[in-house]
């Protein structure tokens, strides 16, 4: 599997979980941030990678603390790049 489907399914785990620790359904996020909910499904399912704007939105709807922030950033395809690097 390549590295950057790994790294979209697991950023998708971890900003549906901050979603679920927030108790928002997706229909509310989408609303909170702009979106439609169907995006908000896809970005979960990994079918899309969010811009880091819709990222950071994100985080802002569900007051996600900055250990989470900090450990999904580390996620990024442009994170491990940079480690790469």
């Amino acid at each position: 599997m390549p590295k950057t489907a790994v790294d979209k399914t697991s950023i998708a785990q971890a900003l549906n979980e901050l979603r679920v620790k927030s108790k928002l359904s997706q229909e509310k996020l989408a609303q909170q941030i702009g979106i439609s909910d169907r995006y908000v499904r896809n970005i979960e399912s990994g079918k899309s990678m969010p811009s880091f704007d819709i990222v950071r939105r994100w985080f802002f709807a569900t007051k996600a603390s900055k250990k989470a922030i900090y450990s999904i950033i580390q996620l990024s395809p442009e994170a491990q790049q940079r480690e790469e690097a």
